[in-house]
């Protein structure tokens, strides 16, 4: 009996950090600062027998929204005793040309949704210090397009952060412009009974579509569920290319200043938003730069994220 509890616990191990026994390798590198464990959303108490044991960094929700607890990477070493070497660089894209037309235009009209399925990103930044550069899978899901717009779901896991955002687009009507809107996040650490997740009463404005450059509107909301209070503050800096490794994908570019407070966090933002208005409102591109605190605990980070390829779009 013993030994059958001994082999389940290493199973189960394996299943949450697969690199540490011989599983899939992680494409992005990943350092962080190692905090208590309690310092975020619904953590275990610490005699509950779900409170994890090993130790813990603080991983971030792309986007600015957050942190999330997540085990720390673990070192390993070669049958030969030195140490790894290091991991190979992510492949390099061609050189971006800024002269080849797009192969579709983003313009003030919303497009169909974005075909469900992978997009591939790459990702350079840093998380507390640390270097993050590799490449990561957006999936595209949930797709709906009908007459009262555009809805889908990005899902990703990167940092040892799974991550789920949901956006709405609605069309303009009844001389109310449309707008691509954030209509809710939720996220979750590996190895820990943690879930944050944020829902609007009402999408949050990313980008009006009567988009004019040095546009700019301010939008709130509170989910009184998680007592999350989400602002931002955006500026429309005008239509701009994304170099998709071999094409051009137009969109349009946005400044968002965000803050996010929760009971347990306040993380504030600068970010930069490429969106593909003809990709039903996809965010192509993106640079964030946040700060904040997480149960006293300073957390401080920046990363750009870019898409790798053309997106399609639903139906074709």
């Amino acid at each position: 009996m013993r030994r059958r509890a001994a082999v389940v616990a290493l199973a189960l191990a394996c299943s949450l950090v697969g690199a540490a026994c011989g599983g899939p390798e992680q494409k992005v590198s990943f350092g962080g600062k190692a905090v208590a464990v309690n310092v975020s959303f619904g953590n275990p108490a610490p005699d509950d027998p779900r409170a994890p044991k090993k130790p813990f960094v603080l991983g971030p929700v792309l986007g600015g929204v957050g942190v999330v607890p997540v085990e720390a990477p673990r070192t390993r070493r070669p049958s030969g005793g030195g140490p790894l070497p290091p991991p190979p660089p992510p492949p390099e894209c061609p050189a971006a040309d800024i002269v080849k037309p797009p192969v579709d235009e983003a313009t003030r009209h919303l497009g169909p949704a974005p075909g469900a399925g992978d997009l591939s990103y790459r990702i350079d930044g840093r998380v507390d210090g640390a270097e993050v550069k590799g490449e990561f899978t957006r999936t595209v899901s949930d797709v709906v397009s009908d007459a009262n717009g555009v809805r889908f779901k990005v899902s990703s896991d990167v940092l040892g952060v799974t991550s789920t955002h949901s956006f709405v687009s609605q069309p303009a009507r009844d001389r109310v412009p449309g707008s691509v809107g954030l209509a809710a996040v939720s996220a979750e650490g590996r190895g820990i009974d943690n879930r944050p997740s944020f829902t609007s009463p009402k999408p949050l404005i990313l980008l009006p579509l009567d988009a004019t450059v040095g546009q700019q509107w301010a939008d709130a909301a509170t989910d009184p569920l998680t007592a999350t209070t989400y602002t931002v503050a955006g500026t429309v800096i005008g239509k701009s290319r994304v170099w998709a490794c071999g094409e051009n994908v137009d969109a349009w570019q946005v400044k968002i200043t965000q803050r996010v407070v929760t009971p347990f966090q306040t993380v504030e933002s600068d970010i930069t938003d490429w969106i593909a208005t003809q990709y039903g409102g996809l965010i192509v591109q993106e640079t964030v730069s946040w700060t904040g605190s997480a149960g006293g605990v300073e957390v401080r980070g920046e990363y750009t994220a870019t898409i790798n390829e053309v997106p399609g779009v639903a139906g074709l």
